[in-house]
């Protein structure tokens, strides 16, 4: 459908729609969410579309402003670009069925698209920038799958969008524009890892005169979640800690202070290390640790694997010693 031009007027700021002015055509009411920055006046471009209110213009953008002067996306705040962080998620891509129609014809066919969501967050400092206007750029392979490519961020600070391309693209870059700059996000299609493959045992043939064979010796199964941590007591700056994980499992202590450990049972003048430690065959380890420095406190963690337990506070002095 051919693209038309009018003028806004009568905008509605609150409920975020408008009518645009034609010649000789009734006045055609538009939504203006995607174009907050939209004045009287303005003049813009449209398509007229039919929606279950009766008719009304979508793909609607801002040609020129109300005094004449040319439409500069993306200026609707005048913040320093250098003050706000810009983050581009990527997501979980999706193919998608859409139909399009063949030329001039009335003819639809259904094509295969590839559907990348994208969420844009923008902050300053800990704060989140709400209000602001974010323009998503399409490019030679890719386009925006939404009728706008202007939106404006949310309470949260965030605006989302869908980003269509062809079903065998591998990579493209994300691109926006905000307070007049653009920033990237480049996306690669993940290709699964060959694993390696298996060597077959080899067979051997036990001699007449031989015994039954041992079994062979199976590997210790490997951990599927973080350990788990019960901090038991602490008695004059020594905490002890019950971690329970995988049988025959190897466990090292990450923290963020300097600290010593040492695994019980023991003896009272047992030996002090910042080594790793084994589960024992049910999957238990006592450890008793303490605090290197004087003075110090902060967070301990226990590794198994590629998992990490949740942090737990250790202090020297004892955070519970009474002052006196």
């Amino acid at each position: 459908m051919a693209m038309e031009e009018g003028v806004i007027v009568r905008p509605n700021k609150e409920k975020k729609f408008a009518f645009i002015e034609r010649e000789g055509k009734p006045d055609l009411h538009c939504g203006t969410r995607y174009i907050p920055d939209v004045e009287e006046g303005d003049r813009v471009s449209f398509e007229e579309a039919t929606s279950d209110r009766g008719p009304t213009a979508r793909k609607v953008k801002i040609l020129q402003r109300a005094d004449g002067s040319p439409y500069v996306p993306g200026n609707r705040k005048t913040e320093e670009p250098q003050g706000i962080g810009v983050g581009i998620e990527i997501g979980t891509p999706q193919v998608i069925e859409e139909e399009e129609k063949v030329g001039d014809t009335d003819e639809v066919i259904k094509v295969l698209r590839l559907m990348l969501p994208v969420l844009v967050s923008l902050t300053r400092g800990n704060q989140k920038v709400r209000d602001m206007e974010v323009i998503f750029e399409p490019n030679g392979v890719h386009r925006i799958r939404n009728d706008w490519d202007v939106f404006c961020t949310n309470q949260m600070g965030e605006a989302y969008s869908q980003v269509l391309a062809p079903p065998d693209t591998e990579e493209t870059i994300v691109t926006v524009r905000v307070a007049g700059r653009n920033y990237s996000e480049r996306w690669r299609k993940e290709i699964p890892k060959a694993e390696p493959p298996t060597e077959p045992t080899p067979t051997v043939t036990a001699d007449a005169s031989t015994a039954a064979t041992e079994p062979a010796a199976s590997e210790p199964p490997k951990p599927t979640e973080p350990p788990k941590v019960q901090k038991l007591h602490l008695v004059k700056g020594i905490y002890t800690f019950l971690i329970q994980t995988t049988p025959n499992t190897l466990v090292v202590l990450d923290s963020t202070i300097p600290v010593l450990a040492r695994k019980l049972p023991c003896q009272e003048t047992g030996e002090w290390s910042k080594g790793s430690f084994t589960t024992d065959d049910t999957g238990s380890l006592q450890l008793q640790v303490k605090v290197e420095n004087e003075g110090d406190r902060g967070d301990l963690f226990f590794c198994v694997g590629t998992f990490r337990s949740s942090p737990q506070f250790v202090a020297y002095p004892s955070p519970y010693k009474k002052k006196i």
